[in-house]
């Protein structure tokens, strides 16, 4: 009787596991895509295939390289998560390259700067991103492409307790 119920237990496990998983936040592999629409839409560039050929441990980020079609990181006031007035030019320039390139998936990358708690600044990141997102499809991204994740102050570009370097590690990126 006891093997039966823990049989029982696993499978429910199984079933509530499968049924939490949502197929539309699944990121396609680098590697599943076709290199030459990756070129072609200016996702990927000689450079970015050369470390990927040379066999490096932790390819580069697939990234949208080449000049117009940069995709830049989204900026916020301390303690806000508000989109900025001065950011919504580059929302659009964005959101017009994410049309652009077929069905990929997109993740939207909430950060902050270091000052706070671990837990707040991890809510913070997660409101930031959906507010990012929520732009996004307001200006024609379609929803199910598009991941939102809060990374907190894990993932800071500048370490310095300086206004300047918290200004940078405040923002979204925007990645495929």
């Amino acid at each position: 009787m006891k093997k039966y119920s823990r049989f029982l237990l696993v499978l429910a496990m199984c079933c509530l596991v499968a049924a939490c998983a949502r197929r539309g936040n699944v990121m396609q592999a680098p590697e599943q895509v076709p290199v030459d629409s990756l070129k072609r839409t200016g996702v990927i560039t000689e450079k970015t295939l050369d470390a990927q050929t040379a066999g490096l441990e932790h390819p580069p980020v697939w990234r949208v390289e080449s000049g117009a079609n940069k995709l830049e990181n989204i900026y916020f006031d301390f303690d806000r998560y508000f989109i900025r007035a001065d950011q919504t030019a580059v929302l659009e320039r964005n959101a017009a390259i994410l049309k652009d390139v077929g069905n990929r998936h997109i993740s939207v990358e909430g950060n902050c700067d270091d000052r706070g708690t671990i837990e707040y600044n991890i809510a913070l990141g997660q409101k930031r991103a959906e507010e990012v997102r929520g732009y996004y499809i307001r200006l024609g991204v379609p929803g199910y492409r598009i991941n939102a994740i809060s990374y907190g102050e894990e993932h800071q570009v500048c370490t310095e307790a300086t206004e300047a370097c918290w200004r940078q590690n405040r923002r979204v990126d925007t990645k495929f």
